[in-house]
């Protein structure tokens, strides 16, 4: 059976905020922080 894509794909680092807040606890400050430093 042929695949039908319904949706496109996310883009790169889209959902990093929400996997790194989810997993491992880091917080909007934190993240803010990290993406003041150009980690993110």
């Amino acid at each position: 059976t042929p695949v039908e894509y319904t949706r496109a794909p996310p883009l790169l680092g889209e959902h990093t905020a929400q996997v790194l807040q989810a997993l491992l606890g880091i917080g909007e400050e934190e993240l803010a922080l990290l993406r003041e430093a150009g980690v993110l």
